[in-house]
């Protein structure tokens, strides 16, 4: 038997994975797209329990993120630039992430925000225009693999 290219097989695993993760990013997106266009029309449905029944299927269809702040942690890492919390809201909702859970989203947002600058997973910064931005905090992320590897001896 010949033996493993176990850096080929790492490669097309990345790039597997980069696959499923942009079909299920589509998905989620479509997904969205199709909750809020049934949210906005079965109001115009005459009968009510046709009405419920949609309403049911809507809310059975909501992918539900762990938790918010899972969830902001996934987009400020995942981004290329440095995010407003406006930017990070609309990409909430546009993953399916139900933003209407929680009475004023926008605060909910900023206070996870805060609690994750504070532990040094996200830096925060003020644009010219003196916009507040946050972007993930790579330079501490990369600290505390090199923390892991030390404390596994690995090198």
């Amino acid at each position: 038997m010949p033996p493993i290219d176990t850096a080929q097989v790492i490669k097309d695993a990345r790039e597997e994975l980069r696959s499923w993760v942009a079909n299920r990013q589509h998905t989620d997106k479509r997904i969205a797209e199709l909750r809020i266009l049934l949210r906005s029309l079965v109001r115009f449905m005459p009968e009510e329990t046709v009405r419920q029944q949609i309403l049911a299927e809507v809310d059975t269809a909501r992918r539900k993120a762990p938790s918010i702040t899972e969830a902001i942690t996934q987009i400020v890492s995942q981004s290329t630039k440095p995010l407003t919390s406006t930017d990070i809201r609309e990409q909430l909702e546009a993953t399916g992430f139900d933003v209407e859970e929680y009475s004023q989203p926008l605060a909910t947002i900023q206070s996870t925000l805060q609690r994750l600058v504070e532990a040094k997973k996200v830096s925060r910064d003020l644009a010219p225009d003196k916009t507040v931005l946050y972007a993930w905090d790579r330079e501490e992320a990369s600290r505390s693999a090199r923390r892991m590897k030390a404390f596994y001896g690995e090198k």
